[in-house]
């Protein structure tokens, strides 16, 4: 009975060792950011070729009102990013606003131009070369509490055009793929901004 016991507890010492360094919620976090990077090679994939198919398309408003598209809808707290204390990233639309109508958010996929991503896709010869846009696979807003100053990080995709170009972004969750991981994505795309994946003809809008 003892030896069993002591086999016993041998094995729960190892199971819990594997467990700790397995880390589950690490590889599921990075299971979401290798989503994330194929969806961002997905859309940058379908948004250069609608540009070679229909180079006289349109590719959002640029109007200050509808400057940031976002994957998720703005809330009246704003959008918020992972990042920093004081951290913002007003040019890729993921800091926080005190005026949501300075970002317009939707959740649709549409392919005909109503999608997070406002390019009819449809329009191509063809057709789309997508089913539906890709969104974030948690795709949640984040919150700034202005009474205490917290914020919680909202996971979601974002896009800037200028009219002739454009620039999607994504954040990463996992420690590996984030800046400074050993994965790290984020500061080594060529972007403008450490602390998010940046892809698309111009990284610095």
């Amino acid at each position: 009975m003892v030896e069993l016991l002591v086999v016993i507890a041998v094995i729960a010492i190892l199971a819990v060792i594997i467990i700790i360094a397995l880390n589950p919620a690490e590889l599921l976090r990075q299971a979401r950011d290798s989503q994330r990077i194929a969806d961002m090679s997905t859309m940058k994939g379908a948004i250069s070729s609608y540009i070679q198919d229909q180079p006289t398309g349109s590719l959002g408003s640029t109007t200050p009102s509808d400057y940031c598209y976002l994957s998720v809808t703005p809330n009246g707290n704003g959008v918020v990013a992972p990042g920093p204390a004081g951290w913002s990233l007003d040019s890729s639309c993921l800091s926080w606003f005190s005026s949501a109508t300075q970002m317009v958010g939707t959740t649709s996929r549409s392919t005909s131009g109503t999608g997070w991503v406002p390019i009819n896709f449809a329009a191509m010869t063809g057709g789309s070369p997508i089913g539906s846009e890709s969104v974030d696979p948690a795709n949640t807003p984040g919150y700034y509490d202005v009474s205490t100053g917290q914020t919680t990080p909202g996971y979601f995709y974002s896009y800037t055009t200028n009219g002739a170009s454009y620039k999607i972004v994504s954040i990463m969750e996992s420690n590996a793929y984030s800046k400074g991981g050993s994965k790290d994505i984020e500061s080594n795309d060529g972007g403008t901004d450490p602390y998010v994946y940046e892809q698309g003809l111009d990284l610095s809008l």
